[in-house]
């Protein structure tokens, strides 16, 4: 009885010691930075994954990582973990009541990385993908409409872009955005 306390004890220091260590790595994306500086973007998608995971646990969403790193691009970090968080719940809100997932990648080519945030939700019609990036414009009850018009802005900050394609056509359906921004 007393060895499985001590085991349990360990274990509860072990994961607080990892928890800390991964709120400050992703605190330190966070902090005021007004000066470009070269981050890996893998790090920073990793940081969005973890600042979501409790609710991917919750909705019981299958994440698949497709990393391929490192991708150092010269970026202000906290903008693009911004980014990749409204990515990330925009994708987690359109996620299936079952067999629910999302792929997230990085993939550095010729001169720039890709990141894609992909889901098999329901998709997009054409006629809201038009104004998919103007601001006010929403499909949700309780969004803003800002999320996607605030990271196509903070992307061109960047000398970046997103794009988007969508699929409503039955057996296929799901969103996936790509966020292109230039690596060092």
């Amino acid at each position: 009885m007393v060895q499985e306390v001590i085991d349990y004890m360990t274990l509860a220091e072990r994961e607080i010691l990892r928890i800390g260590q991964i709120t400050r790595k992703t605190l330190s994306f966070y902090r005021e930075q007004l000066e470009v500086g070269d981050f890996d973007l893998v790090d920073i998608v990793e940081s969005a994954l973890t600042l979501h995971s409790q609710r991917t646990r919750r909705q019981n969403i299958q994440i698949r990582r497709e990393l391929r790193g490192p991708a150092i691009s010269p970026v202000i970090a906290g903008e693009i973990l911004q980014i990749m968080s409204n990515l990330i719940l925009n994708a987690l809100d359109a996620a299936p009541e079952s067999g629910a997932e999302l792929c997230v990648g990085v993939k550095p080519r010729k001169g720039e990385a890709v990141i894609t945030v992909a889901d098999n939700g329901c998709g997009m019609e054409a006629e809201v993908l038009k104004t998919l990036f103007e601001a006010h414009r929403t499909t949700k009850q309780e969004g803003t409409g800002l999320g996607l018009w605030l990271s196509r802005a903070l992307a061109g900050k960047h000398k970046g872009r997103i794009r988007c394609r969508s699929s409503v056509q039955p057996g296929k359906t799901g969103t996936t955005f790509g966020l292109h921004l230039p690596l060092s």
